[in-house]
């Protein structure tokens, strides 16, 4: 089941996550949507409570970030009987961030994606120490798009900056891991999945080091 915000981001978080559904051959049990807001959240769980008994739905996946009802729908779901026992929750946003949702009881074995810890930590660090301060959320941003004309040019490529060579299908290393470029504008990532055990992240698979496909 998908519980989803009935916003843009909510939206295309429900659409990817029905489409990996059917291309790795699970059942999508139903959707569940909601405004964003306190009443409408409140709402929204005995809906999802419903779909998940109608349909037997044995994961739960949530688009909410921390911010913006993530605390409530993992409190409120158990609560109403949708046990974290014999139900997955599994998010779509970064559990771990701020590190104060950690300590949430309803995210304890919850699953989650994030970028390659190693590689962010290096980046993380090579930047301090360059600086002098943490680099900004964006700073990866910058780093990816120089690293891959980078890795381009330092092959000879001469059409470095031509779309076919940007959005080979190998990707690149980036400051948090693998990527490649899309041709329709967006980005492909490697990301690692990790749990909450204990209020501490812990990582069940790590990200991949590289891409087995051709691309899109």
């Amino acid at each position: 089941m998908v519980v989803h915000a009935d916003d843009v981001a909510g939206q295309l978080g429900r659409d990817a996550i029905s489409q990996s559904i059917a291309r790795n051959g699970a059942s999508l049990s139903g959707t569940v949507n909601y405004p964003l807001s306190q009443q409408g959240l409140i709402a929204a769980v005995p809906r999802g409570k419903a779909t998940v008994d109608n349909a037997g739905a044995n994961a739960v996946f949530l688009t909410a970030t921390p911010a913006a009802g993530l605390p409530l729908l993992t409190q409120l779901l158990p609560e109403a009987g949708v046990s974290p026992d014999t139900t997955q929750y599994i998010g779509l946003a970064r559990w771990d961030s701020p590190s104060q949702t950690l300590d949430l009881p309803g995210v304890q074995g919850g699953w989650f994606a994030l970028p390659d810890p190693n590689r962010s930590a290096a980046f993380n660090s090579q930047y301090q120490a360059a600086y002098g301060s943490a680099p900004h959320p964006l700073a990866g941003l910058a780093f990816d798009g120089i690293a891959a004309v980078g890795a381009l040019a330092s092959r000879g490529d001469a059409n470095a900056l031509s779309r076919s060579s940007l959005t080979q299908g190998s990707g690149f290393q980036g400051a948090s891991g693998i990527f490649r470029l899309r041709n329709d504008g967006s980005n492909e990532r490697g990301l690692a999945i990790a749990t909450v055990r204990n209020n501490q992240v812990a990582i069940i698979s790590p990200a991949p080091t590289g891409f087995g496909g051709a691309g899109f």
